[in-house]
Formats: structure tokens, C-alpha cells, sequence
């Protein structure tokens, strides 16, 4: 009973971020020069319920209290996610080929933590299609995909401890390809506090990551925002917010 407590507590807070319509697909595709994933704006709020699903999302881990939550951050409605103690995961469900609209971009403010460290709110897109050999590859956290759509490949895109890794792309190692490919999009506590508007080209990203790969096969499967488990000393809540998440041509 508690947990289907939380868990319906959770959904409740994530339910005025998430596009919506009364007849909106399970599965967002392209429809026109741009595909808004994120706002978060009242006006496309849907209840949930029990059944994300439905609604075209997919969530992976646990949420406690204060997790997530729709704030005016310096006058931006964003989404705020806080950092806990386990790993959560919380994707929108996509069908869209890659050439057809290869970028991605948002808005996103980072808080001050100590000691510095890679933020442990992220984005993470996952692919499928683009390999030889159709295999399951594994989830934003390094492990399991758990319950987000299936995928063959995962792009998780950072915020990291120092300014000047920004536009550094570590692609997994040759022994280990099924791992995520990870890319500094900002980092520094000299840029925390602030907003900045980010745009990746995901088809070059994804070349670079997995260049054997059949790119004009490849299709964005979700796209999400992850929360991985803090470490001990790390300072309690980190929060991440943010807001105009969407694809373009």
C-alpha cells in the first residue's frame, strides 16, 4: 500500500510536465520541422494515473518524495529533478529517424554541489537500429534497461565537474561497445546557477560514438532524463532543472 502510495505521489508531480493532448500517441514520430518532448507548460498537463504507458512515457527506478517537481525557476518553467538515493529514469517514448531530425535541444540549470563531481541528473537518448546484429544494449546507468523502450545503443549527455572537458565525447570502450556513450555538454560550478540554452547534433554524436554503426538506419527511440544514485559524500538534492526539451531538422 505505501508504495503504491509513492508511486502515485510521484506521477502526481510529474504530471504537469508532460505534453499531452486527449488523443496523443503512445509513441511520439515526426510530424513537421520540430517535436516538442518537454516543456513543461500547464496547458499540455495529463494525468497519468497509473498507466505512463499510455501517455508515451516510461519509468525506470524509484522516486521518492521531492524527486520531481514543476517550479518557476527565475521566471522558466522547468522541471526539477533532485538527485537521491537510487537511480530513476524518466523517458519519452519516440519513432523517429535520426536524419530526419537530428537535433537536440533544451534548457538547463545546474546546482552548486560539493565536492565538485559530474552532476548525477543527466539526459540520456537511446537508439535502435543502427546495429549489424539486433541486440539489446544496456540502460543509461551502465546496467539494465529495465522498464524504458527498447534500445540497441544510449547516448547520455552530461554535465561534468570541469568547464573545459565541455564538448568531450567518451565513447565506450572497444571491449565493452554495449555500454553508453557519454558527451560533456557544460560542466564547472562557475556555470552552475544559470541558464543555458544547449543544442547537440545527435547524428554526428552517434557517428562518432559507434562509427560501424549503419546511421541511416537509425531510429531515436526515448529520450530522458536519468537521475543516478548520489555518491555518500556528495551534498544531499542535488537538482537539475530543466526546460524546452524537444527535437528539430
Amino acid at each position: 500500500m505505501m508504495r503504491h502510495r509513492l508511486r502515485s505521489a510521484m506521477l502526481g508531480a510529474i504530471a504537469a510536465v508532460l505534453l499531452a493532448g486527449c488523443a496523443e500517441p503512445r509513441v511520439l514520430r515526426s510530424a513537421g520541422p520540430r517535436l516538442d518532448l518537454l516543456g513543461p507548460r500547464p496547458e499540455f498537463a495529463l494525468q497519468l494515473g497509473d498507466n505512463p504507458a499510455a501517455a508515451g512515457w516510461a519509468l525506470a527506478g524509484e522516486a521518492g518524495p521531492g524527486t520531481l517537481g514543476v517550479v518557476d525557476r527565475e521566471g522558466v518553467p522547468a522541471l526539477r529533478v533532485r538527485a537521491g538515493n537510487g537511480n530513476l529514469a524518466m523517458a519519452r517514448r519516440t519513432d523517429v529517424p535520426i536524419g530526419i531530425m537530428p537535433f537536440l535541444s533544451w534548457s538547463w540549470l545546474a546546482e552548486v554541489g560539493e565536492p565538485p563531481a559530474r552532476h548525477p541528473v543527466r539526459l540520456a537518448v537511446g537508439f535502435k537500429g543502427g546495429r549489424t546484429k539486433a541486440k539489446k544494449g544496456f540502460g543509461p546507468f551502465g546496467g539494465g534497461a529495465g522498464d524504458l523502450p527498447e534500445h540497441d545503443r544510449v547516448l547520455v549527455l552530461t554535465w561534468e565537474p570541469s568547464a573545459l572537458t565541455r564538448g568531450s565525447l567518451f565513447p565506450p570502450p572497444p571491449t565493452a561497445p554495449n555500454l553508453p556513450s557519454r558527451y560533456a555538454v557544460r560542466g564547472g560550478s562557475e556555470n552552475t546557477g544559470t541558464w543555458w540554452l544547449e543544442t547537440v547534433d545527435l547524428g554526428d554524436l552517434y557517428r562518432r560514438s559507434w562509427p560501424n554503426d549503419h546511421v541511416s538506419r537509425v531510429h531515436i527511440a526515448f529520450i530522458g532524463i536519468v537521475s543516478a544514485r548520489q555518491a555518500r559524500n556528495a551534498s544531499p538534492g542535488r537538482s537539475l532543472y530543466v526546460s524546452g526539451l524537444r527535437l528539430s531538422r
